[in-house]
């Protein structure tokens, strides 16, 4: 399912939004936090490309957002089911 994600975050430790290899970015923190999360499965962790990673804009080393929308097609395992 194509999800919404509304996100804010201080850059002050980071090299921008957009993952780069060995480089830590805020993308790859948000990756990182949906695979442990369970709705970003294994085969899809490092490859924004087959989970269709979409950001609103893109931001340079040290900036800060308060509001960035990014989106992406996520797993919920449970979804539809009653939880009895």
């Amino acid at each position: 399912r194509k999800m919404a994600l509304l996100v804010a975050f201080l850059g002050t430790n980071y090299t921008g939004m957009q993952i780069n290899p060995s480089k830590r970015t805020i993308q790859s923190e948000i990756e990182l936090a949906l695979y442990k999360s369970g709705v970003l499965s294994r085969t899809n962790f490092g490859f924004p490309h087959k989970y269709g990673w979409s950001n609103s804009a893109r931001t340079d080393k040290g900036v800060h957002s308060c509001a960035q929308v990014c989106s992406a097609k996520l797993v919920f395992p449970n979804e539809g089911t009653t939880g009895d």
